[in-house]
């Protein structure tokens, strides 16, 4: 009578899939999107000066069934924003709402800047002492899957505001100039 050693799972039909396995497990690899939103970390302005945070969503947070559009529920700026636990929302002083009207001594200051599709930038004028701290950006967006869900965000940005700059300030531009690489003239 032969003795039979139990069947055993030859390498190479293990090791060509050991690499697939590992490169899923790298972060990023599924397009996560965490946080879904581009600001700096902090800034710095003086009392008096203009303030522009720039602003970009990531590409993850696209709906590519509406050519390429946000879905977006709710965006929100806040200065010191705080969770209230309570209403299970954010709550601070409200610099800006989308398609909600703020008070007139906020809005005559304050700028969005941004276009709803990637641009979620805000400028502050006349900045002042008392709008030192965190600002945050509430972003509500419908995802349109299988079933329909809303994602939420907060994203904070640290800014301190200094006393009063020797030199004189720049007056507060219309739009945020970022920079694109040169096109070639066709």
């Amino acid at each position: 009578m032969d003795i039979v050693d139990p069947p055993q799972p030859a390498l190479g039909r293990i090791l060509p899939l050991a690499p697939i396995s590992v490169t899923l497990l790298l972060p990023g690899f599924l397009c996560q999107c965490d946080p879904p939103v581009e600001v700096p970390e902090s800034l710095i302005a003086w009392t008096g000066a203009c303030l522009s945070i720039p602003c970009l969503y990531r590409s993850c947070v696209l709906n590519p069934i509406k050519t390429k559009k946000l879905t977006i529920n709710s965006l929100t700026w806040y200065l010191n924003p705080g969770y209230d636990s309570e209403k299970k929302d954010f709550n601070g002083t409200i610099l800006y709402k989308h398609n909600t009207s703020i008070s007139p001594a906020v809005t005559e200051r304050v700028r969005f800047l941004g276009d709803l599709e990637r641009d979620c930038s805000l400028q502050l004028s006349d900045l002042r002492a008392s709008e030192n701290g965190s600002y945050g950006l509430r972003l509500i967006v419908l995802s349109i899957a299988q079933k329909p869900e809303e994602k939420k965000w907060m994203t904070k940005i640290n800014v301190n505001v200094m006393g009063k700059r020797e030199s004189p300030g720049l007056p507060c531009r219309n739009r945020l100039k970022t920079h694109s690489p040169p096109h070639p003239l066709l």
